[in-house]
């Protein structure tokens, strides 16, 4: 199941999440943001999000189906398309060990449900704020090394 609402923002948030009524709720609050791509699944996601590079994606730690977004979340984290998009893991740590198996397979933020939707969508925010600086910031690094190499070249 994929959705779209489009607004004006070019980079989606990817919301996935197995029960219809978690995801609805988040997703109402995420909708004002901007675009909303949902999955109910993480094989969908991470084909998606491999070929759009979304802005963020949050998941379920636990997802029906054979990737779980613990999987999904070490399985972008470790794919040079994807490794760059922040991952929020929305998770009720009903199962043992969900919070360090999270962490350890790479995603941004844990927390914890019952989790407030205007709580993720301030998360969601920052994390997408925190990107945009650091995507600026590497770009004006690559710029200065570049004109750094032709002053160089330029010189000899």
């Amino acid at each position: 199941m994929a959705s779209m609402i489009t607004t004006v923002e070019a980079e989606p948030i990817v919301l996935v999440d197995s029960f219809t009524d978690e995801r609805e709720m988040y997703a109402h609050a995420l909708r004002r943001q901007r675009t909303l791509v949902e999955f109910d699944n993480g094989e969908a996601a991470y084909e998606f999000s491999k070929s759009m590079d979304p802005a963020l994606i949050i998941t379920d730690a636990v997802l029906v189906g054979r990737t779980g977004g613990i999987d999904l979340t070490y399985r972008l984290k470790h794919d040079e398309r994807t490794k760059k998009v922040p991952v929020i893991i929305v998770s009720d740590q009903r199962r043992n060990g969900d919070r360090t198996r999270a962490l350890d397979a790479g995603c941004d933020l844990y927390l914890q449900k019952p989790c407030l939707p205007d709580v993720l969508v301030a998360e969601a925010r920052r994390l997408i704020r925190l990107r945009a600086v650091q995507t600026r910031n590497k770009s004006k690094e690559l710029i200065e090394r570049a004109l750094r190499i032709r002053d160089c070249r330029l010189a000899h």
